[in-house]
């Protein structure tokens, strides 16, 4: 499978060459704030790869006062784009999306 992107060559890498030991060690590593930085570097289609191992992240307690604990909006607008949110309608992503945008514009809500 040849794909020319970056971050589908990250997305293939990550599924063909790490066991499930490993990708659950990256579940424990990359944090909402690290998966920001990325999607700000390589684009918003990082935020679908990385959005599996942050999902639970922003429900932990105190974790909305840790700076970056919050998705930004690109990141959030990267995960509408996502199939999960709007083909598949995953509960975790859309109520992420629902959050996120309540987060940032709470005087919208």
């Amino acid at each position: 499978m040849e794909n020319k992107t970056i971050t589908g060559a990250i997305a293939v890498a990550l599924s063909e060459n790490l066991s499930q030991d490993e990708r659950a060690e990256l579940d424990d590593i990359v944090t909402p704030r690290v998966a920001a930085l990325f999607v700000k570097a390589f684009g918003p289609e990082m935020s679908a790869i990385l959005s599996p191992f942050t999902q639970d992240d922003e429900d932990g307690e105190g974790d909305d006062d840790r700076p970056g604990a919050k998705d930004d909006e690109a990141t959030l607008r990267a995960l509408m784009r996502d199939p999960r949110y709007w083909r598949e309608k995953d509960a975790a992503v859309v109520s992420r999306v629902e959050k996120g945008f309540k987060a940032l514009f709470p005087q919208a809500g």
